[in-house]
């Protein structure tokens, strides 16, 4: 059986999330307004691991000694103890193949030593992978909501929230 882990953005993967986060086809479901530059990567590798500072994690995807995507924890607010969530399998010979429902619940485990019970993932309503990745690992629907894109056009937004207990 292929194993499946994740682990703490390094440096070295800069190059290749320039090249993901910078992906049209995965910008356009992202919050940016433009494109990341190196430093804004170096910098958000850098952030990620002072998370009692940042409020943000970041994590690589690896299957089969390969990485294959990132899975983002951001945003994370106090007063609730939620979190934000973002993942990306960038390889695409290995979407559709449950291993991001896999990484999401491995970093849910990781991210509870921060003590936080609330995670939030809000999705484009285009992007039909993410819905069901969501849905299906027991997220609920909260509230869909319109907001400005990348491009100058209103995107729609599904809210998720998934509780856990500590």
């Amino acid at each position: 059986m292929q194993k499946l882990i994740i682990r703490p953005v390094k440096f070295t993967d800069a190059a290749q999330l320039m090249l993901w986060e910078n992906e049209p086809e995965n910008l356009i479901h992202s919050e940016r307004q433009s494109p990341f530059d190196f430093q804004e990567i170096l910098d958000l590798i850098d952030c990620s691991s002072d998370f009692e500072n940042s409020k943000q994690i970041r994590w690589i995807i690896e299957f089969a000694s390969s990485s294959i995507g990132t899975l983002d924890f951001f945003n994370f607010q106090e007063l609730d103890n939620s979190i934000e969530i973002g993942i990306l399998i960038a390889n695409k010979d290995y979407r559709q193949r449950g291993i991001a429902s896999q990484a999401l619940e491995l970093g849910i485990m990781e991210m509870k030593k921060y003590k936080i019970e609330k995670f939030i993932a809000k999705v484009d309503v285009s992007n039909k992978a993410s819905l069901g990745l969501f849905e299906k690992n027991s997220f609920d629907k909260c509230h869909s909501i319109k907001k400005d894109s990348t491009f100058d056009l209103e995107k729609n937004i599904i809210s998720y929230h998934r509780c856990v207990n500590l």
